[in-house]
């Protein structure tokens, strides 16, 4: 009778609490893997940064031939070519003229689809960039309230017992 009793309210009973030893095992474990997301996260930023400086420094480049080229065209760019094509003295001399003005246009177009090209891949990055900062703050928010759970759990098990 007394075993069925004991085990009639074993059932109903409510769960132990874990031991302090398994709960602050927990909570170091968490905090441990808080810990290395937050190292991957913040190697991934500098890889980013990295690629970044890369982009920058190719979109400065293409900036800088974009420019040359469109100076040159504003400053010779009508008369100049205008009178090439009327000084031809023929018509294949023309031909050859007007195909030579064309590779210049084509040049000055990929020059910009290359500009266009590299500062989308430098925002798409930047916003990359921006989303794994966001990232990073967060995991070090988790991983002070991960902390100062570790340090509340330390606090307790080392003060002693009340009466």
């Amino acid at each position: 009778m007394l075993n069925s009793l004991l085990a009639l309210l074993m059932a109903f009973a409510p769960p132990a609490a874990p031991s302090p030893d398994v709960e602050l095992q927990r909570n170091l474990a968490q905090y441990q893997a808080i810990a290395e997301d937050l190292r991957v996260t913040v190697a991934q930023t500098d890889v980013i940064r990295r690629q970044l400086e890369s982009l920058e420094s190719q979109r400065q480049e293409r900036r800088a031939a974009v420019g040359r080229l469109a100076a040159a065209s504003y400053r010779s760019h009508r008369a100049d070519s205008f009178n090439l094509l009327l000084d031809a003295d023929s018509a294949t001399d023309f031909r050859y003229r007007l195909a030579l003005l064309n590779v210049f246009a084509q040049h000055r177009q990929l020059e910009i689809k290359a500009l266009n090209s590299t500062t989308d891949r430098y925002t798409t990055t930047q916003h990359t960039l921006d989303a794994l900062i966001a990232q990073q703050r967060g995991q070090q928010q988790e991983l002070l309230a991960q902390r100062r759970k570790v340090e509340a759990r330390l606090a307790e098990l080392r003060s002693p017992p009340s009466p």
